[in-house]
């Protein structure tokens, strides 16, 4: 995993700003995310405006040499552990693009925040996802409905076993 720049969406410029908001509200990228509802620019940023004032949540653009290839985020804080989401610029064909989000994530998650798990939330239906998390070692923990839509979570620990496993 070479030449990855986490660009914190605090410090971006008004034009990344707006690339990003256009990633989020597209079609791919929305239908898998809880809200899958369109957000206006009012409320993106808003929403950056309200990440310069907590440490909650910590959201990323990813950029590899001169590409922009998606976002990553950490959210839920609590007891050395932490929730995270990401999704690929949806412009983008580059093969092993959800790998490389996720090894930039599980890297960010325990080599700079320190945290001794990982957690994520993915829905059932999202079988490439599933399949990419299974690939580094992610369990699944728990399941739960959520709009007749079933929400798998799956955990990793520093070890790269769940914390039943340790």
């Amino acid at each position: 995993m070479t030449n990855i720049k986490l660009l914190n969406f605090t410090e971006l410029s008004y034009e990344l700003t707006l690339m990003v908001l256009s990633w989020r509200n597209h079609e791919k990228v929305r239908k898998y995310m809880f809200n899958q509802d369109e957000i206006s620019l009012k409320n993106h940023l808003s929403f950056i405006k309200y990440l310069k004032t907590t440490k909650e949540k910590l959201y990323f653009l990813v950029q590899q040499n001169d590409d922009f290839i998606g976002v990553i985020d950490f959210y839920n804080f609590k007891d050395s552990s932490c929730e995270f989401g990401l999704y690929a610029n949806p412009e983008m064909k580059l093969a092993g693009i959800g790998k490389i989000l996720t090894e930039s994530s599980i890297k960010y998650a325990f080599d700079v925040l320190k945290l001794s798990s990982l957690k994520l939330e993915v829905f059932s239906d999202n079988a490439k996802a599933l399949g990419l998390y299974r690939s580094f070692n992610f369990k699944e923990c728990a399941q739960k409905e959520i709009d007749e839509k079933t929400l798998i979570s799956m955990e990793l620990n520093n070890k790269g076993k769940t914390n039943e496993d340790s």
